[in-house]
């Protein structure tokens, strides 16, 4: 009987807790690509309204616009992490549990079936 209550990994709830903190990261950066390509077609919209003013702007401005651009690549690269990161937590998550209920049913097997139960095999083998 005692077999049958496992312990699970320190890790496994420490992934469950990961995992939920990344989702919601990953929504929130959803949001964050979803109002940076609405800035991009507005600032699109303006050039196409003020075309002289707009690539002056955009000249003057090419140093540190380079350097946002570089910041959103990092930031989509962090994205794509975080769903691989989700992956494979979930993945090792879903290897555990399969362990615990293949483990359950094993043990619920020699003690509930009828067919194995100790008192049967102990009485047959007195008269034999």
């Amino acid at each position: 009987m005692k077999g049958i209550f496992r312990m699970k990994p320190k890790v496994y709830y420490y992934f469950k807790e990961s995992i939920k903190n990344r989702k919601d990261y990953l929504r929130r950066m959803k949001d964050y690509f979803f109002y940076r390509e609405m800035y991009i077609t507005s600032k699109t919209t303006l050039f196409k309204r003020k075309p002289i003013t707009s690539l002056f702007l955009w000249f003057l401005n090419l140093p540190i616009n380079t350097w946002r651009y570089i910041i959103f690549l990092k930031d989509k690269y962090n994205y794509e992490r975080a769903q691989v990161d989700i992956d494979i937590m979930q993945n090792f998550i879903e290897e555990i549990d399969k362990k615990e209920m293949l483990a359950e049913n094993k043990n619920w097997r020699k003690l509930y079936n009828p067919f194995t139960s100790r008192n049967k095999n102990n009485e047959h083998d007195k008269y034999h």
